[in-house]
């Protein structure tokens, strides 16, 4: 009877027991599933966190770089005011000094297409200075229907002046003869050349043979006048020219080519007959 009792009071105690237990395994089972979500929630957290550093880094070099472009901007953008000020300056400088800069260019284009006209050693007009004003005379007396002559010169024996004396000296010759030219050829508003090495040249615009002949004489006169000491040359003990002498009106069947061509014979013509001598052609310049 007893043990019977005892059995049923036990029996409340063992019904709580094993609900107990189930409660227990309930919530270890519970607690399986909350460490389980919480070590996939920390995963899930630090993938978070690095990808928001990620995120937080990238943002930071953009805005790093978007403040560097902003500066350059801004920079740039200054530098153009400052260069856009500038500009305007300068424009209206040029606006306010036109006529002046014009001038001013205009006389340097002049200045050194004169330099490139004249030769630098005597201050004559070079050869192509020469060609230059022989054409645009041409031009002029083939319009006029005028007669022009040329004359060519060469100091006589020249290689042998420089062999004897030495080329400064030589130089100098050329500069005393080409002030001489000057001064005679500027009286009578003619043009001289020097031509090449001891070769001058020049025109005589509106000049008629005889007149031509007469200023070749003239030439050789005065060069003689100088008496330049030349002991290597074979004609006199002085300095001494050779002239060639054309002149001619120029026709369409005629160029500047054909009248230089001519007096350059003349004046190898007056070399090959003993030099110190004027050649000139007695029936005018062939046309062929």
């Amino acid at each position: 009877m007893d043990n019977t009792n005892s059995e049923e009071s036990e029996k409340p105690l063992l019904e709580n027991a094993r609900s107990l237990q189930e409660k227990i395994k309930q919530l270890e089972a519970k607690n399986c599933l909350l460490r389980s979500a919480l070590d996939t929630q920390i995963s899930r957290n630090l993938v978070l966190s690095t990808s928001l550093a990620l995120v937080t880094e990238s943002l930071q070099n953009e805005i790093a770089k978007r403040e560097s472009s902003e500066r350059s901007l801004r920079n740039l953008i200054e530098n153009i005011s400052k260069q856009k000020e500038d500009l305007e300056i300068l424009i209206q400088i040029l606006v306010d000094h036109a006529d002046s800069l014009d001038i001013q260019w205009h006389q340097k284009v002049m200045y050194a297409t004169h330099l490139a006209a004249i030769d630098s050693l005597t201050q004559l007009y070079n050869r192509r200075g020469f060609e230059e004003c022989l054409n645009q005379q041409w031009n002029v007396h083939l319009t006029q229907q005028h007669s022009l002559a040329l004359l060519m010169f060469d100091i006589d024996y020249f290689k042998q002046y420089n062999d004897t004396y030495g080329h400064i000296a030589g130089d100098e010759c050329l500069k005393t003869i080409a002030r001489l030219f000057r001064e005679i050829f500027d009286t009578h508003c003619y043009f001289t050349a020097r031509y090449g090495g001891e070769e001058f040249a020049a025109i005589l615009p509106h000049a008629e043979l005889p007149e031509a002949i007469a200023i070749a004489e003239l030439l050789q006169s005065e060069v003689a006048k100088l008496q330049l000491p030349h002991l290597g040359s074979l004609c006199q003990s002085y300095v001494t020219i050779s002239i060639g002498v054309i002149a001619a009106t120029p026709t369409p069947e005629l160029s500047p080519l054909m009248l230089l061509q001519e007096v350059d014979r003349l004046l190898y013509q007056a070399k090959q007959n003993g030099r110190n001598r004027i050649t000139f052609p007695e029936d005018g310049i062939a046309t062929e």
